[in-house]
């Protein structure tokens, strides 16, 4: 099977680095947690403000993954909360994810702006460069 390019609307990088900065704080109690409520907890650099500006601009985003559909409920709405974002879940088994993103980037109309999946241990790994 041949690569697939999927062309990555530029809001898509903004929009993956402020979701990864929100996954990153779900991690728990810790000395960053304590400095960022000293600070107010909702302000944001200059530099994560320009990004929430942007994705607030260009709408919704669509989240793909195959996590507990609680869990994903609970990151779509806190990411809204604080940077008002919509988050449109997408919770579906990593077999059917898959199978549903590669159909959608073959035909060239990805619908997903962030994808969220594990590796199990006991699912084959595939080289990309395979083929």
């Amino acid at each position: 099977m041949k690569g697939t390019t999927v062309k990555t609307p530029r809001i898509a990088i903004p929009t993956i680095s402020v979701a990864a900065l929100v996954l990153t704080g779900c991690g728990g109690g810790d000395a960053d947690e304590a400095e960022a409520a000293d600070q107010g907890g909702g302000d944001h650099s200059e530099e994560v403000q320009a990004l929430v500006d942007e994705a607030q601009d260009a709408g919704a985003v669509t989240f793909y993954s195959m996590i507990d559909e609680s869990a994903l409920r609970t990151i779509a709405e806190e990411f809204t909360e604080e940077y008002g974002v919509e988050v449109r879940p997408v919770r579906l088994v990593t077999g059917d994810l898959t199978q549903r993103y590669s159909a959608e980037a073959d035909s060239g109309s990805a619908v997903a702006d962030l994808i969220l999946m594990t590796q199990s241990p006991s699912s084959p790994r595939r080289s990309r460069m395979s083929g």
